[in-house]
């Protein structure tokens, strides 16, 4: 679970990094996603989401999280 104070920070204009579980076959990750927040959606509700944008080799890249994921191991807000 995310810490409500993290979440408030989750706003338009924010640099994150998210820090998500992945499986790869039988082993499990942490995969980073750094990036500015571009929306976040429905509120504190179970559908909530943020979508992050980051560029990659000059290309933009986005992607959505949903914020009650158990997946999302945790969130840094890194810049607001």
């Amino acid at each position: 679970m995310i810490d409500q104070a993290v979440l408030e920070k989750i706003k338009p204009g924010a640099t994150i990094k998210v820090f998500e579980r992945v499986k790869d076959g039988d082993k499990e990750r942490l995969s980073q996603f750094n990036g500015l927040v571009l929306a976040r959606k429905h509120g504190e509700e179970a559908g909530a989401t943020f979508t992050v944008r980051r560029t990659v080799e000059g290309i933009g890249v986005e992607r959505i999280f949903p914020i009650h994921s158990p997946l999302v191991e945790k969130i840094e807000v890194l810049r607001r």
